[in-house]
């Protein structure tokens, strides 16, 4: 309870008034909503995949353990600066350009919308990955809420499948050349046979 004293003054003397606040229901919302962000910092902490948030201004401000991982940056590093740091080249120029454009018209080229890009690590390596975009507001203002998948094991494995695809490819067609050539040689070893026989000995 919260308790709020004033002094008042009168002809006989003094008067306190007091004001009595029930502070019990204020407690417990604070205390539920401290409850739900704990359990929202857990998930996202402890999440396989990437989550990163971002103001309307391209500025980090949450880059968890699975990105510490996958762009090898710790999150002091990161948060703060522009995300576009983590972006190779040719990615830099159409971030500013798409949330720009969205933040303009509310056209959804990447809100809403998983798509395959490249991330950039601190050391300029880079690999694949899927990005899903989502919005949200606060203090009235967009902030984005990035999920980010590693693609890097899943290419691999099409390349795999690939190659081992054209191997058996190769494989097909070359047993079926021993095949063709085996039918030829069967056919000259034959007719050689059948010339062999029909040749009589001669004295030269």
């Amino acid at each position: 309870m919260d308790l709020s004293v004033g002094e008042a003054r009168q002809d006989e003397g003094s008067i306190f008034v007091g004001i009595i606040h029930d502070l019990s229901e204020r407690k417990r919302v604070e205390q539920v909503l401290r409850e739900s962000a704990a359990r929202l910092l857990a998930l996202v902490d402890t999440a396989v995949d990437g989550v990163i948030l971002i103001d309307a201004h391209g500025e980090v401000m949450m880059f968890n353990p699975a990105c510490e991982r996958l762009f090898k940056y710790t999150a002091e590093e990161i948060v703060g600066a522009n995300v576009k740091v983590l972006m190779p080249g040719s990615y830099r120029a159409e971030h500013d350009r798409y949330i720009r454009n969205f933040l303009d018209t509310g056209e959804r080229k990447i809100i809403g919308i998983g798509r395959e890009v490249v991330g950039q690590r601190k050391d300029g390596s880079t690999f694949p990955m899927d990005l899903s975009v989502g919005e949200a507001k606060q203090d009235g203002e967009s902030i984005f809420v990035g999920i980010i998948h590693d693609l890097t094991d899943r290419k691999r494995t099409e390349e795999q499948l690939v190659q081992a695809q054209k191997m058996e490819i190769v494989g097909q067609l070359s047993g079926g050349i021993a095949h063709d050539f085996n039918n030829l040689l069967t056919v000259i070893v034959g007719n050689a046979e059948f010339l062999g026989e029909q040749l009589k000995p001669r004295e030269d």
